[in-house]
C-alpha cells in the first residue's frame, strides 16, 4: 500500500493534470521510487526497519511524507536529462531536506 497517493504528488508539484493524464504512469513510476528511497533510508537499522514496513497511509508520520513528496519532486523535476542535478549529502545520498526531516528515524551513528 502507498502512503502517498498520486493527487497528493501532483498537488506537491502543481500539476493538476485530471486522473488519467498521460503522465500519470510516470508520475506513479517516480512516487514508488521515492517511497521505496526514503524507506530504505529509514530501514537502515534492524530497529527502523519494522516500524517503517508496518506503517499505512493513515499513521506514516507527516515528516516522512514530506520526505517522500520532496524526494518525488526531485525525480520529477530532474529526470536525469538536464545538467543540475539535486544537492546530496555525500555520506546519505539524499537531499539535505530530506536527511533534516528523517534524521529521528535513523540511529545515530559513532565512531
Amino acid at each position: 500500500m502507498a502512503l502517498v497517493t498520486i493527487e497528493q504528488a501532483k498537488a506537491h508539484v502543481f500539476d493538476f493534470a485530471p486522473a488519467g493524464a498521460p503522465t500519470d504512469a510516470d508520475q506513479t513510476l517516480k512516487l514508488a521510487a521515492a517511497e521505496s528511497s526514503v524507506l530504505r533510508y529509514i530501514g537502515t537499522t534492524a530497529h527502523w526497519r519494522p516500524i517503517a514496513d508496518a506503517w499505512t497511509s493513515a499513521d506514516v508520520p507527516p515528516d516522512v511524507v514530506s520526505a517522500i513528496l520532496i524526494t518525488f519532486a526531485e525525480l520529477w523535476r530532474r529526470r536525469g536529462d538536464d545538467d543540475a542535478g539535486p544537492l546530496r549529502e555525500a555520506a546519505t545520498d539524499v537531499s539535505p531536506h530530506v536527511a533534516g526531516l528523517l534524521r529521528r528515524y535513523r540511529d545515530p551513528v559513532l565512531a
